[in-house]
């Protein structure tokens, strides 16, 4: 996991406390987890496998923003800021991750035992 992404950043407790609060789920190569431009109801942390962020531009060539891995937190900008997606994700590779509810995701921002929130930048 590289050390800038969401998970290596929490304590091992808040780590617990947000896989209790989500379920497991696995995606196949080439799922779209979510399209830009839709609301969002939940956030996703990548555990195993890689996805792409990415958009199409007015030409209609696609546009890579980044490339996340395992510990990547998904869709939390989209949750505190209640805008559509700017985005899209894609699985590069058969992902497995934990899809938290957005109500849990932000009370745990708020309450886990490290206090989290401060961890994604706010």
């Amino acid at each position: 996991m590289e050390r800038d992404e969401y998970l290596a950043l929490l304590a091992d407790d808040d780590v617990a406390e947000l896989r209790r609060l989500g379920r497991p789920r696995r995606w196949k190569r080439g799922t779209v987890l979510s399209n830009a431009g839709e609301r969002s109801d939940h956030v996703v942390v990548v555990q195993a496998g890689r996805v792409k962020v990415s958009y199409f531009a007015d030409t209609g060539a696609e546009r890579i923003l980044a490339v996340c891995g395992p510990g990547a937190l998904l869709g939390e900008l989209t949750i505190l800021d209640t805008q559509p997606r700017l985005a899209a994700v894609t699985a590069l590779e058969t992902v497995d991750g934990i899809s938290v509810p957005a109500r849990r995701f932000v009370e745990f921002l708020y309450t886990g035992p490290g206090q989290p929130f401060t961890y994604c930048g706010y």
